[in-house]
């Protein structure tokens, strides 16, 4: 009996396609990771020493992760949150006016710490919702 590696016939085994798919598919979780990751490190730089800089940094780091989220580069599964509709981009407004405001406290600086966790603690629910 010949033990050559035989072709896989139609049907058998994962096609090109299936295998490009899903090596798209770890790359981005893997980038979206990264910026997740990019999040979370600014969030605490914000925290140490809230400043303009800081708060730039922080949104900036949140564009990218919404950025690519909504790219179309992967599925997006959205659950639902209480005042929050299913909508992508309306999700993207609420964590607009969620940095707005830190940022209103942050220039004029009357922003306690507890309320600053508060306010990146909201937005980092919405970013984990997003990222499942």
């Amino acid at each position: 009996m010949d033990k050559r590696k035989q072709p896989a016939r139609h049907g058998e085994g994962a096609d090109f396609q299936d295998i490009l798919e899903k090596g798209v598919k770890e790359s981005s979780l893997q980038k979206v990771k990264i910026l997740f990751d990019a999040i979370e490190e600014a969030a605490n730089d914000l925290a140490e020493t809230p400043g303009e800089a800081s708060l730039k940094e922080y949104r900036q780091r949140i564009k990218a992760f919404m950025n690519e989220i909504l790219s179309g580069s992967r599925e997006i599964k959205i659950i639902p949150r209480p005042g929050i509709f299913e909508d992508p981009y309306m999700i993207v407004k609420v964590i607009d006016e969620k940095l707005d405001h830190l940022a209103q406290l942050v220039i004029a600086e009357e922003i306690e710490k507890g309320e600053m966790s508060k306010i990146i603690e909201d937005i980092k629910g919405i970013l984990v919702d997003l990222y499942r």
